[in-house]
């Protein structure tokens, strides 16, 4: 469920842009941000699309470009993000995750589980398409190990999408994942895991889990926390936790987002701008709700504490809240 809300009357994208350019000082310093922000925080994707179409038509430049010349820092980070195709910015944020001096596997994973398997498959080919390598070809060179087989699994799984689960193999597989992972004193048995996780439809995948949890008494991840801190055991947790229950997972990383920032971790602020910016048109309501649930404050809030100025605002717009002072 998206937070975006629009104009009951959406204006033509030649007006949009009239407006753009009007709060534009033709060069950083002056910019009407809020202005910015009241008209492209309030836009739907196929609007966006729209306006930036228009805007190189009525005044021959890429207008994305203007806005990084137009904002400051985060706020230009996060506007540009928000009026990039999601399937182009999808490519994009994995290919920086992948070749960032530490490889950012969440990325990896949340493009891999958290949307179906066509648009992956269309993350993929416009991966390809912008730097002439595949995505699983950059995983494999960038990682290594039991990592490497299980990111590279993912991002090439093209997975069943129908509603059939058989209930007899979910729970003999929740029983294997049980001796391969928690019931195993010496490690991980990574191919197990990598085989299940990577092909297996998550319809499937949600019912092994709930065997598991009926069987042992437990969610799978607190079994796998205990006997398992590597990396290999955090990447398999990570991956149960997007396709089990996305929304809680993003509200996780989004409240260790906030908590990094009001300690000083400027570097968070990308990571917080990621999950509002691609989350916004699809889960945020249940993000919020997973957020207010399990840490017992509003999310609008939590981003007032640990953000500010127009980059606040724009983040507050976002996620459905038009309180940002």
């Amino acid at each position: 469920m998206a937070t975006v809300t629009v104009p009951p009357t959406i204006p033509q994208p030649t007006q949009d842009c009239q407006q753009l350019r009007n709060a534009f000082s033709l060069g950083r310093g002056g910019t009407d941000e809020r202005k910015v922000i009241e008209i492209l925080a309030h836009r739907k994707g196929e609007n966006r699309k729209d306006i930036c179409h228009t805007y190189v038509m009525l005044y021959k430049e890429d207008l994305k470009q203007r806005m990084r010349l137009e904002l400051t820092k985060d706020l230009e980070r996060s506007i540009v993000w928000w009026m990039t195709d999601p399937v182009e910015l999808d490519a994009q944020l994995a290919r920086e995750a992948l070749r960032s001096w530490s490889t950012d596997y969440r990325v990896i994973i949340e493009t891999a589980c958290c949307q179906s398997t066509e648009e992956l498959l269309n993350v993929r080919k416009e991966y390809q398409a912008l730097y002439n390598q595949s995505l699983e070809e950059d995983i494999a060179w960038e990682t290594n190990g039991g990592t490497q087989k299980l990111l590279v699994a993912l991002a090439t799984a093209y997975r069943y999408t129908g509603p059939v689960v058989n209930m007899t193999v979910a729970k003999l597989e929740a029983e294997q994942l049980y001796g391969g992972g928690e019931g195993k004193t010496d490690g991980i048995d990574e191919d197990l895991f990598v085989r299940i996780l990577g092909t297996r439809s998550f319809g499937h995948l949600n019912a092994v889990f709930d065997h598991y949890k009926e069987l042992y008494g437990h969610d799978i991840n607190k079994g796998l926390k205990e006997k398992h801190a590597g990396e290999m055991g955090a990447v398999i947790r990570t991956t149960i936790k997007c396709i089990n229950r996305p929304a809680r997972y993003f509200a996780k990383v989004l409240n260790l987002c906030l908590k990094g920032l009001q300690e000083g971790r400027r570097s968070e602020e990308k990571s917080l701008t990621r999950i509002v910016v691609t989350r916004a048109e699809i889960d945020m309501q249940r993000i919020k709700a997973e957020f207010i649930g399990k840490y017992g404050r509003p999310l609008e809030n939590a981003i007032k504490d640990a953000t500010v100025g127009n980059h606040r605002s724009f983040l507050l717009h976002l996620i459905g809240s038009e309180d940002d002072i």
